[in-house]
């Protein structure tokens, strides 16, 4: 019997130091690891008790997330018990949950404080308060120092450093703003706990430390596997270092660089994420090439002139792949910026009946982002908005009746008040509700300066005769009319009133009444329930005795609600993928197609960050040497554009050599060594498909 029951006990979790594991492209980075789980997987069915403590793959993105656990399942056939697939923010927030905490809230907050911090300093007073929203650039430098892991106790250390050594490589102007910004940057952090204020930066420290002090209670594991990180910031890689300390793995794919004739790596941009990680891991290079490795892709090029030529092309070749019986999930549809493609590809793919999804690519409005952009327009502009962008808003009017005042949706009155308030002059929302209906309804109706059918006079009216057919002027009841007035003049007297300066609490109390109360907004219709919940979830998110301004509400607001009402572009995760270059890292395909790799696309632009250039940002390294340095991202778009040609056995790369005005057009300097290029046919040339 002792025997049987120690046949069930999970053994201990392994505690030796970890390793990385190097790959040579992400084909083989995934045999990599589905070989060890595989492994791991034959120890459980031997020993069901080993399911006690699951296998854990940690990821990067929820796109890598989805795409393992297909790939899983596919591999085995069947379901699979004993393997978590999680991100590193849902790890993060295990950890925390585990220990009894509860996950930082706050986090848009934080770009607030900081601009607030930064008015204090007048080196960046005198800089930016004469321009518009000129403090916004404060808070994403804010953010590159907080992710690499600046705290108050550094800030003394790199001031010095800057005072040192800044002034050999930049001026006197731009040494000072770097101080300044470090200190806003160092406050920011030491008055947000006090705040109760958090964000990704605090939750992934709080887990690292949760986790070195006892980590077989936070986080129970029998293997735990670090897959897809090719760089990370520098509060994330003490997470994954410390994650290495307790016996981890971490696959790190260096993918063959292209056009390379010695078999050379792309290695440049995880240099320093390696260097992190070999501090705590040993690592394992990657073996020597061998016939079994995965072959080279095959690469097909093609121009195309317009991307709606491009969309069309690589619609059609994809057509032709399910045709021939490919698994239309294998088959990738990946470009560095996917906005200009977006409605191009969803009409060509549907077109030919091509099944597709994105992850985080969206398409055209749907009425609750009309809805939800012409509110944001209101608070941007006040009563000074256009009259028929407030009527947008406007979801109801409330109208008298037998039984009361009663509520009609704006659905069927929209056109005639938008044309009755074009005809008055009231051209802005303060310009309607200074209207006096009094003054201009005859009959309590309002003519229209339009006429719409025909009808026959019954006596001496619209200027004719008895029994004469006229065109009949098209009328607005005066009751809609009054009713819109009044809902202007309520919403002008509530913006006219809103304090400049409130709790977070009272803030969204009057944002509540200014939409359901005065705009006739109902949380369960389609187009403007969204826009309310995303206000409730922002709400949830800030402290209710925060204060906050006017001008700092706004941008919160626009954060919230700037996603909502955008459709999806496709289906929930079936049919081919369509993805931005980010969420198809680490992922891998059948069939890969590379959209727009033209110059300034794929490679991206790089900019230097305006208030500190990368040659202070140099300096900083001495102290914090994760401060990310912008000039990288050119190694990163070699690294990027590598790893995709390692993806896929079946590689086609696109792109315009003109735009659709005929406009000459770069190719990508990605796109080196000798070419064979197909031309995609024109946008109006007939085709087999």
């Amino acid at each position: 019997m002792s025997q049987q029951l120690r046949l069930f006990e999970a053994p201990e979790p392994p505690r030796a130091p970890g390793e990385v594991w190097v790959a040579r492209g992400a084909r083989a980075a995934e045999a990599l690891l589905w070989t060890r789980v595989d492994a791991l997987l034959a120890e459980a069915r031997k020993n069901p008790g080993l399911l006690a403590r699951p296998v854990r793959l940690l990821v990067p993105s929820r796109s890598l997330r989805a795409h393992l656990g297909a790939a899983l399942v596919r591999r085995r056939g069947r379901s699979v018990a004993g393997v978590t697939v999680q991100t590193l923010h849902a790890l993060a927030c295990e950890i925390l949950e585990r220990a009894g905490e509860t996950v930082p809230r706050g986090t848009p907050l934080f770009d607030v404080l900081a601009q607030r911090l930064a008015r204090f300093e007048p080196v960046l007073r005198k800089g930016l308060d004469d321009l518009v929203d000129g403090y916004g650039a404060v808070a994403g430098t804010v953010r590159d120092l907080l992710d690499a892991g600046l705290e108050l106790d550094l800030a003394e250390a790199i001031d010095e450093a800057l005072a040192t050594d800044g002034p050999r490589v930049a001026s006197k102007a731009e040494v000072e703003r770097a101080r300044a910004l470090v200190r806003v940057a160092a406050r920011t952090e030491a008055l947000a706990p006090a705040l109760a204020l958090g964000r990704a930066s605090t939750l992934l420290r709080r887990a690292t430390e949760l986790f070195a002090a006892d980590p077989a209670r936070v986080l129970p594991y029998r293997a735990l596997f670090i897959y897809g990180f090719s760089d990370a910031t520098g509060v994330a890689t003490d997470f994954l270092q410390e994650l290495l300390r307790q016996g981890a793995r971490l696959i790190l794919d260096h993918p063959p660089a292209p056009g390379s004739s010695t078999g050379g790596m792309e290695r440049a941009f995880t240099e320093r994420f390696a260097e992190r990680l070999a501090m705590v891991s040993r690592f394992v290079p990657a073996p020597p090439p061998r016939e079994t490795d995965p072959p080279p892709p095959r690469i097909e090029r093609v121009e195309a002139v317009g991307a709606e030529a491009e969309a069309r092309e690589v619609a059609r070749r994809v057509r032709a792949l399910l045709d021939g019986g490919a698994r239309a999930e294998g088959i990738g549809i990946v470009g560095r910026d996917l906005a200009p493609y977006a409605l191009a590809l969803r009409r060509h793919l549907g077109r030919l009946g091509v099944p597709f999804s994105g992850v985080a690519a969206t398409g055209s409005l749907e009425p609750a982002g009309r809805r939800a952009r012409a509110f944001l327009e209101l608070l941007r502009r006040g009563e000074e908005v256009p009259a028929d962008r407030w009527l947008d808003t406007v979801a109801a009017l409330g109208l008298p009746g037998p039984a009361g005042a009663r509520r009609r949706p704006m659905a069927g009155l929209l056109v005639d008040l938008r044309l009755a308030f074009y005809s008055l002059g009231a051209g802005r929302l303060r310009d309607v509700a200074d209207l006096d209906p009094a003054a201009f309804l005859r009959e309590d109706r309002y003519a229209l300066p339009i006429r719409q059918g025909l009808r026959t006079a019954a006596a001496a009216e619209e200027g004719g005769d008895e029994g004469e057919t006229y065109a009949a002027r098209r009328r607005v009841d005066g009751a809609q009319i009054r009713a819109a007035v009044r809902t202007a003049g309520r919403v002008r007297e509530r913006l006219a009133s809103w304090p400049e300066e409130a709790r977070a609490d009272e803030h969204f109390r009057l944002l509540r009444a200014l939409l359901v109360s005065d705009l006739g907004w109902d949380r369960e219709a389609a187009d403007t329930g969204a826009v309310l919940a995303a206000l409730a979830e922002l709400e949830r998110e800030v402290p209710e005795d925060f204060p906050l301004t006017r001008e700092e509400l706004r941008p919160l607001v626009v954060r919230a609600c700037g996603a909502v009402g955008l459709s999806p572009l496709g289906g929930s995760g079936g049919g081919a993928q369509v993805l931005n270059v980010t969420e198809a890292r680490g992922r891998t395909f059948d069939h890969l197609f590379v959209l727009g790799l033209n110059r300034d696309v794929f490679p991206r632009g790089i900019r230097e960050d305006p208030l500190l250039p990368d040659d202070l940002r140099q300096v900083l390294r001495r102290v914090l040497p994760d401060v990310p340095i912008k000039r990288a991202g050119f190694d990163e778009e070699r690294y990027l554009f590598a790893w995709l040609l390692s993806g896929s056995p079946a590689v086609t790369l696109s792109w315009q050599m003109a735009d659709e005005e005929g406009k000459p057009r770069s190719p990508s300097p990605l796109l080196r060594g000798p070419r064979e290029v197909q031309r995609a046919p024109s946008l109006w040339a007939g085709t087999d498909a």
